[in-house]
C-alpha cells in the first residue's frame, strides 16, 4: 500500500514528489517549479488534480540546474 507523507508518495520502487513537497525541500516558490514544468525542463505527471515529479526526474533536473561552483 502506498505511503503518503507531506505530499510525497512512496510506492514499491518509486517515489513521487508533489509541487508542495519540492517547495519545502528546495526552498523555492511553487511558481518557479510550475514554470519549469511548463517549459518542459522538469517532467511531471498529473494524478487527479495534483502534479507529481518522480525522484528520477527530480535528480536529472537537479543535475542540469545545479549552481556552477568555483
Amino acid at each position: 500500500m502506498p505511503k503518503s507523507k507531506n505530499d510525497i508518495i512512496e510506492l514499491e520502487d518509486m517515489k513521487l514528489y508533489s509541487i508542495k513537497a519540492l517547495c519545502d525541500i528546495l526552498k523555492i516558490h511553487p511558481l518557479t517549479i510550475r514554470n519549469h514544468i511548463k517549459k518542459g525542463d522538469l517532467i511531471a505527471r498529473q494524478i487527479g488534480r495534483r502534479y507529481y515529479i518522480t525522484e528520477e526526474h527530480l535528480k536529472e533536473w537537479l543535475s542540469q540546474h545545479a549552481p556552477k561552483g568555483k
